[in-house]
């Protein structure tokens, strides 16, 4: 069976209307194929007409080129109709037969008259194309652009690959505010689910716009470096918990009294060695990597877990995405919350968001979600050029 590459580009106007979340949930969790790359991008004129090029040459009804290719200069453009900036989801996902079904997820372009043609897909639910009873268009949205074969998805690819990611990829001038960073946590893509896409569904309750995105493989240098701060604050949270296990495994294989001072004395070496392997377990469980077994060498290599990393911008940003995660503990979080409905246990909770503007800038630069998002889709899609292909 053919393991494909292929693209969706959630358009400026989807991304207005905060469709994202549902979107990417229909696409994660119905096509069976893995979300591999993920970038925010504003494309030039330069992409736009080579784009357009693509389309007029597809094998397609005349009349339903022509109002995609109309879109596309209208729209995509930075001097475009709707006077705000072209901003564009850019997805990459894997996976077999993954431009045919990624295509059966998003359905057809059908007038309103046919819409009964594409019921329960993204676009029977978030797309328009509304004709007069003389055929004219009267209105145009497809909410996301798509390949429908492999060698259209091909030619585009590479069109995103030269030309889509000059651009940094995050736009904090477009909304006024402050910038807060979001993680998507691991074991939401360990299978195919609608978990991330509900949650990114879940925080655009909050008002706040995405201004940047990046899919993310930490280090183990990374994950030390996001994490390490902790050691600190186990030692302190977990001293008196450390002493308990103390007094408990040892208290009477002793025919002597063992004080409250001789417990602490001994609680001074278990405590630094336990915050340190409290540590290592969260650095593992968000990287895949084991940071007492991984060698030198191999400490900088990307990990094995995957995470999505979001940049959401506006007013409170910080406090506003804090109140809609819920607390750490997903059994204390309060209802509604996206912990409290996607988190299982106080390490699996779901997601991580900073808790402060000055650790978001900290976590950003870490991450690689700061200056800019990066360069992977660019790479993924050359990879996959050269035979390289990203999910083994």
């Amino acid at each position: 069976m053919a393991t494909e590459l292929t693209y969706v580009l959630i358009t400026p106007y989807s991304l207005i209307k905060s469709r994202t979340g549902n979107i990417i949930a229909r696409l994660m969790s119905f096509s069976g194929c893995d979300l591999v790359g993920i970038r925010m991008m504003r494309p030039s004129d330069e992409f736009v007409n080579e784009y357009i090029k693509n389309v007029k040459v597809l094998g397609i009804d005349p009349t339903v080129k022509k109002t995609l290719v109309d879109y596309i200069d209208q729209n995509l453009r930075h001097d475009n109709i709707l006077g705000q900036p072209n901003r564009c989801l850019f997805l990459l996902f894997e996976g077999i037969h993954a431009v045919e079904r990624i295509h059966e997820v998003v359905g057809k372009l059908t007038t309103e008259a046919e819409s009964e043609a594409v019921r329960g897909t993204i676009r029977g639910t978030y797309s328009d194309y509304v004709t007069t009873p003389e055929g004219k268009v009267r209105y145009f949205e497809p909410a996301v652009l798509i390949p429908t074969t492999t060698e259209y998805a091909r030619k585009n690819l590479e069109i995103f690959a030269k030309l889509g990611f000059k651009d940094p990829g995050i736009y904090e001038e477009c909304a006024e505010g402050e910038t807060t960073l979001v993680i998507l946590k691991p074991d939401n893509f360990f299978k195919h689910s609608v978990r991330p896409g509900n949650m990114i569904d879940m925080f655009s309750k909050t008002g706040l716009r995405i201004v940047g995105a990046r899919m993310v493989r930490m280090s183990a240098t990374q994950g030390e470096e996001f994490y390490g701060f902790l050691r600190d604050v186990f030692k302190k949270k977990l001293a008196n918990r450390v002493v308990e296990n103390i007094r408990k495994g040892i208290g009477k294989s002793f025919n002597f009294e063992i004080t409250d001072d001789e417990y602490t004395a001994m609680a001074e070496v278990i405590n630094e060695k336990n915050a340190t392997y409290e540590v290592s377990q969260i650095v593992k469980y968000m990287t895949g990597v084991d940071l007492n077994t991984v060698s030198p060498g191999d400490r900088d290599k990307p990990g094995t877990h995957r995470g999505l990393a979001l940049l959401y911008r506006g007013h409170d940003a910080v406090e506003k995405i804090r109140e809609r995660l819920g607390v750490t503990d997903p059994a204390k979080a309060v209802a509604g919350t996206v912990r409290s409905d996607f988190g299982q246990n106080i390490m699996q909770n779901a997601a991580h968001a900073s808790d402060s503007i000055e650790n978001a800038v900290r976590e950003r630069k870490i991450v690689g979600l700061y200056e800019n998002a990066g360069n992977d889709c660019a790479k993924i899609i050359q990879g996959w050029f050269k035979g390289e292909h990203t999910i083994s």
